[in-house]
């Protein structure tokens, strides 16, 4: 493709891009159709190739410019200090514009750009391919459509002529195989015979070659491309397993040229350290005329093998921690205070995140359903995992026209239930950037644990669901200050997604026009309030408030009436909890919490909990006096906390019953609540209180030192603790 299409972007120069002969995924391959990238690409597939490797070059000549070295279209750029580069295709027809981004090196389209995804009844494009519904040759990857529409090719049968017709040129031009990357296992049908095949039409003109589990190269076959390419400076051998270090040695100190300059080994285990060191001291020899000066490594996880290429000659060194000879990475977070010490590691050390690379020491993360790691900062950004589950909600006051939104997941489908079921309160908007309306309505309607809606819902269109005819708006942004709440009129908002709890982060949702936003869970930095405690304390100038967690709820209740009526001089707390949508439904890894990654429907699994320290913040007579842990128990809902507690004021346990039924048929009613039934977990279900005294259950060791129990419904006794909290702060 010539360097005048363009336009007035910059090209890169031949320094930084090097276009060279790929054979890897998202390409068309002559009788061979790849099916392309679906999200989760496994890396042990190997195609089934008919004839031999050598024969299936790319079909799509506009993947290389020959005028410039700089390739204009194809599936991934990549570049010289860093082997990472994407073509990213985005909304609508064929467009015209075409942006090079010089500091990702990113080829980007806009907002008119999309590829056909149905061209002459060739089905539907999967990712990189055009395939047909019997499996058979289907149309050429979505970057060559992109090209050819800018070239007014419009139909298949030119698209063959145009190509065959330069099939010859593109074999015989040494100039296209200069750079060889081969970045996708091929299989047994590539061997040392087709690498000399592939690397011979360089002419001797080879300057790097990159092989990707190529299994069947072996040291005699790396050896000719040595003998014949005295110009090779980068070779990267990651996963070629025939290989061996004592080869790969002797081929280097044999071989001719000026020097390997790059090696890549990606974590090769087999490596001893005397072969180590053999290894730099070949290389630095090579290199002597060139400053090393590293530049720190970050991971980039990924789903392909990415060589993170930098000015180190060797790609791999023993890690800090384990001593092995593995790629090591630095922490990219600046807020990491080990970064250069203890974070410095490999990944089997220091677990990071898949899409920044930052170490997992203090930072909370999600896994993918791909297995990947994300750091919640990521998950914020990307946005592209459809992990989290929850939608915003809007409510609004009727008189005082005050808002509410909240995420429509768990604790968001609740308050949405609690608001309709409100005369008081008026469901406005939701916000949700991953599901439809349809499935917003299935989600709202059905629910395992609460039951059916029994109201009427029903879409409008993609953006307005109807409750019983009344509309409430639909958004689909990705980020909270983008969610137009203004505009829906909306005032208070819920935030329960569980990301945003920092009061910063939280503060997004004012930018949309929100007058106040309210955090469905403990935060480290906003002010805490739980309803029947402490919910006197807010001001009307408080913008950003927490509702604490279930377990606050339910503990402080009862922690309060104990220390104003007897004292607690210390005590420790133990909530028996149901399940979470956090926790693995087989095991699985979760390295924050490794108990934690263990099935959540056949463990009684020890967690941690900072709910009882969380109530010395609403109760300040009990800071430091309390702490406590959980037990995540394989019951969907309704959990139980257990307080012991020595007093300060000797008391009778029927003196303390009675304490606690006067309070629940007082201040606290409809709070805190008193049973002398023989109840268990599910009598609870849908029970709309905080907290509920079980007296059966508690016991006394003597007047100073007694065991209280109390259930709540970790689900809907707290969205109804959201509600209120949102009419308090309205009065206030």
């Amino acid at each position: 493709m010539a360097d005048d299409l363009i336009g007035d972007y910059k090209v890169l120069s031949t320094d930084y891009v090097f276009s060279p002969i790929k054979i890897g995924d998202w390409y068309r391959m002559d009788d061979y159709t790849e099916m392309g990238f679906d999200g989760c690409m496994n890396l042990n597939r190997e195609w089934e190739l008919k004839d031999d490797v050598v024969n299936k070059l790319p079909s799509d000549p506009f993947e290389m410019n020959i005028s410039g070295g700089c390739t204009m279209i194809r599936g991934w750029i990549q570049e010289v200090d860093e082997d990472i580069g994407y073509i990213k295709i985005s909304e609508t027809s064929i467009g015209d514009d075409i942006n090079l981004d010089d500091k990702n090196g990113f080829f980007l389209f806009d907002e008119k750009s999309k590829i056909l995804h149905s061209i002459n009844n060739h089905g539907d494009c999967d990712g990189g391919a055009v395939v047909d519904d019997d499996g058979g040759v289907g149309a050429p990857h979505d970057a060559l459509f992109l090209a050819l529409g800018h070239l007014g090719v419009r139909d298949l049968l030119s698209v063959e002529r145009v190509c065959k017709s330069l099939r010859d040129g593109v074999r015989d031009d040494p100039l296209l195989w200069r750079n060889i990357i081969i970045d996708h296992p091929v299989g047994e049908s590539f061997t040392d015979d087709s690498l000399l095949r592939i690397t011979s039409r360089a002419n001797g003109s080879l300057q790097s070659l990159s092989l990707f589990k190529c299994l069947k190269i072996t040291d005699m076959g790396l050896k000719n491309v040595f003998q014949q390419n005295l110009g090779l400076k980068k070779l990267n051998v990651v996963g070629c397993n025939g290989l061996s270090m004592e080869g790969l040695l002797n081929n280097l100190k044999s071989f001719k040229g000026g020097g390997i300059k790059r090696l890549r080994l990606g974590g090769l285990h087999s490596m001893t350290m005397e072969q180590f060191q053999e290894l730099n001291k070949l290389l630095s020899l090579n290199n002597q005329n060139k400053p090393n000066s590293p530049k720190p490594r970050f991971f980039h996880g990924g789903q392909l093998y990415l060589s993170l290429d930098d000015n180190r000659p060797i790609d791999i060194e023993a890690c800090p921690k384990c001593q092995q000879l593995r790629q090591v990475y630095d922490c990219p977070a600046t807020t990491c205070d080990k970064k250069h010490i203890t974070c410095r590691a490999c990944t089997f050390c220091i677990p990071r995140c898949t899409s920044c690379g930052c170490c997992f020491n203090e930072r909370d993360y999600i896994e993918t359903f791909c297995l990947d790691l994300l750091c919640l900062d990521c998950l914020t950004q990307i946005l592209r995992f459809p992990y989290v589950e929850d939608e915003d909600v809007s409510v609004r006051r009727f008189r005082q026209h005050q808002l509410l939104q909240a995420r429509f997941g768990r604790i968001g489908r609740l308050v949405a239930r609690i608001a309709l079921q409100s005369d008081d309160v008026e469901l406005v908007a939701v916000n949700d950037p991953f599901i439809t309306t349809d499935y917003m309505i299935y989600m709202f309607k059905y629910d395992s644990v609460h039951g059916q809606y029994k109201g009427e819902i029903k879409a409008k269109d993609s953006k307005t669901l109807l409750f019983c005819d009344k509309p409430v708006s639909v958004f689909g942004m990705k980020n909270p200050e983008e969610i137009p709440w203004g505009e829906a009129g909306a005032e208070f908002v819920v935030e329960s997604t569980g990301v945003f709890t920092d009061k910063d982060k939280a503060a997004a949702h004012l930018k949309g026009g929100a007058k106040k936003v309210v955090i469905s869970a403990p935060s480290a930095n906003a002010p805490m309030f739980v309803m029947g405690v402490n919910e006197k304390e807010y001001k009307s100038d408080i913008t950003i408030v927490s509702n604490a967690s279930c377990t606050t709820n339910c503990l402080a209740p009862l922690a309060k009436v104990i220390n104003d009526k007897f004292g607690i001089v210390e005590g420790l707390m133990t909530t028996v909890h149901s399940i979470t949508a956090t926790q693995k439904t087989v095991d699985g890894p979760s390295m924050k919490d490794w108990r934690g990654g263990r099935a959540a429907s056949f463990n009684i699994i020890p967690s941690s909990t900072g709910a009882a320290k969380a109530v010395g913040k609403v109760l300040p007579a009990l800071n430091g006096k309390l702490t406590g842990m959980a037990f995540r128990v394989p019951t969907v809902d309704v959990s139980v906390v257990d307080l012991t507690a020595r007093l300060e004021k000797p008391a009778s346990y029927d003196d303390i019953k009675a304490a606690i039924k006067a309070e629940s048929e007082g201040s606290l009613k409809g709070i805190l609540g008193y049973t002398e039934d023989d109840v268990v977990s599910t009598d609870f279900v849908g029970d709309c209180r905080s907290s509920i005294f079980d007296a059966k259950a508690g016991i006394a060791l003597n007047n100073n030192f007694v065991k209280l129990v109390s259930w709540y419904d970790n689900e809907w006794g707290y969205s109804n603790r959201v509600v209120d909290l949102i009419r308090h702060m309205a009065k206030s």
